[in-house]
């Protein structure tokens, strides 16, 4: 008689499926929010598959254009292209949390000091879309 373990293989499912679910949490959205990027201003950060992008309101003028990664709920963003003082490709990572349609945005570690200062905040973000 041929027996099959499927603990292992569930395992390897719900480990996939916890991955692809963590980045799908930001995949797609759109966040606005208020960032001191110096001064206080309103953005909007637009989450697609493997990039995002700052937007300045109320002309919706990009200023950031970054990649991003997630582990888990750790977020590592670099930068591609902006008005950032922030080298191209420099990492930043930040843990995230979503509850009740904000998006809470804790500092770990950033190679660019202005963006953990702008990004590194208290204040949520809140779910647009």
């Amino acid at each position: 008689m041929i027996t099959v373990n499927l603990k292992k293989p569930t395992s390897l499912l719900l480990i996939c499926f916890l991955a692809l679910a963590s980045k799908a949490q930001l995949a797609g959205t759109i966040w606005k929010g208020n960032l001191p990027i110096p001064d206080p201003a309103d953005i909007l950060w637009i989450f697609h598959k493997d990039s995002c992008y700052l937007y300045l309101l109320p002309d919706s003028v990009v200023v950031e254009t970054m990649t991003y990664k997630v582990d888990k709920n750790v977020m590592t963003i670099a930068k591609v292209s902006g008005n950032s003082p922030c080298d191209s490709g420099t990492p930043g990572s930040y843990t995230f949390e979503i509850r009740d349609e904000k998006l809470y945005i804790t500092l770990n570690k950033d190679d660019c000091q202005d963006r953990g200062i702008a990004f590194g905040r208290r204040d949520p973000l809140v779910l647009l879309k």
